[in-house]
């Protein structure tokens, strides 16, 4: 989130988050580039710190087809390994939860959610998220959702396609027999 305020200068900036809308193709448009050469040497404030930008190394979920996606719920060290065996068949991704970040082997560029990643998968399972509005904004543009909670008036499930009400490990070891891992 932030708060961007330029009422008497140029530029004018806006910030969208990715994934938030489609791309629409217009056509007859011509896309143009403009090349603009700022001289800060004159700012007193700022501090260049590196003249490369820095990418990050983690496999991005912003843009996968398929996410394993898990929750408080599957917190869990056995389910995540069968999680993680099951997105390896599938050629999925997997994701997180907020809560799920807090584990060492999970960073914040794998949470889904506001405060997160948006995802617009062709698929996604959701495992043992109970489906708060901020992951939910973030999970929203998916294709088929597929949700698996014990409890059946969780968030998550009214927004789903498919849901199974359950143990989340139950239901992983079906899908692992399932899928031949």
């Amino acid at each position: 989130m932030c708060e961007i305020t330029c009422p008497d200068h140029r530029p004018q900036m806006a910030s969208v988050r990715p994934n938030t809308f489609a791309a629409v193709k217009v056509e007859g448009a011509t896309p143009t580039i403009e090349t603009v050469t700022l001289d800060i040497s004159a700012a007193k404030d700022i501090t260049i710190t590196a003249t490369t930008p820095k990418v990050s190394a983690a496999n991005s979920i912003a843009t996968a087809s398929k996410i394993v996606a898990l929750g408080r719920g599957a917190n869990d060290d056995e389910l995540v390994a069968e999680a993680r065996l099951i997105a390896t068949r599938l050629g999925a991704a997997v994701g997180v939860s907020r809560p799920l970040t807090d584990r060492p082997d999970f960073t914040v560029e794998q949470q889904i959610g506001q405060s997160g990643t948006t995802v617009n998968p062709d698929f996604i399972l959701n495992v043992g998220i109970s489906g708060s509005v901020q992951y939910q904004i973030g999970m929203s543009n998916s294709h088929l959702i597929v949700s698996v909670n014990r409890d059946n008036q969780a968030p998550i499930m009214a927004q789903s396609d498919y849901t199974f009400t359950g143990d989340a490990k139950q239901f992983m070891q079906a899908l692992k027999k399932a899928v031949q891992v």
